[in-house]
């Protein structure tokens, strides 16, 4: 079996074909936030925020109300195209305003985002040097807890960081990162960079309320850092299963993958986003758009 087609069947086993079909026609309400990204680009640490900033200082009673819920019914943040989880799309959520999550490119819910425009949609990216080693880490992981008893070791056996990177997982990310850069200007839109959160929490704390519409007093931002720390979330607990320790960095993923594998990234953004953005490397996007130099 490949990297590619390990991530075949496990998505087969998290997501049908009518959950996503029905993810797709779903319709957000004025002051819904709705996250869509690719896969390891930060988007737990980004629900747990959002849901915080809606539920108010004191307002979280359970971890599990941070992270993305599994089952139908339960107080998690409700997963669009999850067959039980994306059941409750349509219920009341509490706070001020409803969070959603979604794996979803963007060409399948661009409809949506522009029929919506008093609904908020976000999406996170993140180094694609650093994407592959957090798959790989996120993929062992899942296998070891649910096929192996908790023994990542046939897998370590089987597969490395640049075996994902080669089988160009995240499938579609640099696709999908063109198709965002092309609505970044709508005001329904924001784009959150992971170095941006891992740099400088502070500021992209305050920068995320803000395009949400909440007021960050001193007792909510206290609250919200020091729950979603990535120390905190990485230490365990059912709800941050995908939340590794060691990680809350970025930068390092270069030095684990082979040379091949950082040829088959630099070539992919050559062919995708070169011509659509003229910058040769993530890090001359993230200073075109941010328009500030890359914090490493």
């Amino acid at each position: 079996m490949t990297a590619a087609d390990f991530m075949r069947v496990l998505k087969s086993c998290v997501n049908s074909p009518e959950a996503i079909e029905r993810a797709k026609k779903f319709v957000p309400r004025d002051g819904d936030v709705v996250t869509l990204t690719t896969p390891k680009t930060g988007q737990t640490w980004l629900l747990a925020q959002l849901r915080i900033l809606s539920l108010g200082a004191g307002g979280c009673t359970s971890d599990t109300m941070l992270a993305a819920g599994m089952q139908e019914g339960v107080d998690g943040v409700c997963w669009l195209e999850h067959p039980r989880s994306g059941l409750a799309m349509n219920d009341a959520q509490p706070g001020r305003f409803r969070v959603f999550k979604s794996h979803l490119e963007l060409q399948d819910m661009r409809a949506t985002l522009e029929a919506s425009p008093n609904a908020k949609f976000i999406t996170t990216l993140r180094a694609p040097t650093d994407l592959s080693p957090s798959l790989y880490k996120h993929m062992r992981g899942t296998y070891a807890m649910r096929a192996n008893g908790g023994d990542g070791a046939p897998f370590d056996a089987r597969f490395t960081p640049s075996d994902f990177a080669l089988a160009g997982e995240p499938a579609g990310y640099e696709a999908n990162l063109v198709a965002w850069l092309e609505v970044r200007d709508l005001p329904n839109v924001m784009i959150v960079f992971y170095e941006d959160m891992v740099a400088e929490p502070v500021v992209a704390l305050r920068r995320l309320a803000d395009f949400v519409g909440v007021v960050l007093d001193a007792e909510l931002e206290q609250e919200t850092l020091q729950t979603t720390s990535y120390e905190r979330m990485s230490a365990g607990g059912s709800a941050w299963q995908n939340v590794h320790p060691g990680g809350g960095t970025y930068g390092k993923g270069r030095g684990q993958l082979s040379t091949a594998a950082l040829e088959a990234i630099d070539a992919r953004w050559r062919q995708v986003v070169t011509p659509a953005t003229g910058t040769d490397t993530y890090e001359q996007l993230y200073e075109k758009v941010r328009g500030r130099p890359f914090p490493l």
